[in-house]
């Protein structure tokens, strides 16, 4: 999960009080949109699920020198700075807030730090399936997507199926060489 300060120190002050864990819940409003609520208290801070561009793997340990593999990571909360108050807040309103929220809109860093901002531009983002994150939660792995894994080159299909035309032309047909020439004279 990736909060903003006061998210986390929140969830610090949670986790810290471990005896009462039943202030934070975890809501699923709209799957479409991959929307997702963090719930601490009543406040709910809307999240949205990405791709991380490589799959992390968690690591737990009891006696703090044997490591043992926990889990693979390849998803990620990215909790955005909006927030709702379930006290203040009538279900028709909130409903209402996650038919009207645009994640990429309402929060430029999030949009800045998806991979394809291009594709992902406020108002026009209607494909919610592929937002996958550019960097990785490490330092070390800032920009990874942009260094490591190169994307493939696009190629029109319509230009490349008229340049193999060509080029069938000239294998079956022949080259230049086979050509005849002859000079004209124009008078003038």
């Amino acid at each position: 999960m990736r909060a903003n300060p006061e998210v986390t120190a929140i969830l610090r002050k949670i986790i810290r009080n471990q005896t009462d864990k039943s202030d934070m819940d975890l809501v699923n409003p709209d799957k479409t949109k991959r929307l997702y609520g963090v719930k601490l208290n009543s406040i709910v801070y809307f999240a949205t699920l990405v791709e991380l561009p490589c799959i992390i793997e968690a690591m737990k340990t009891l006696d703090n020198f044997n490591f043992y593999k926990s889990q693979d990571a390849s998803q990620m909360l990215y909790v955005h700075p909006v927030k709702v108050d379930m006290e203040t807040t009538s279900e028709e309103e909130f409903n209402k807030l996650i038919g009207e929220f645009d994640a990429i809109e309402k929060d430029p860093e999030f949009q800045n730090s998806l991979y394809d901002r291009l594709h992902n531009k406020p108002g026009d983002h209607k494909d919610f399936s592929d937002l996958k994150m550019r960097s990785g939660i490490s330092p070390v792995a800032k920009n990874i997507v942009n260094i490591r894994f190169k994307q493939k080159p696009h190629f029109d299909p319509e230009r490349v199926k008229k340049i193999e035309g060509v080029l069938k032309d000239l294998i079956d047909f022949g080259f230049a060489e086979h050509v005849d020439e002859q000079l004209l004279d124009f008078d003038e």
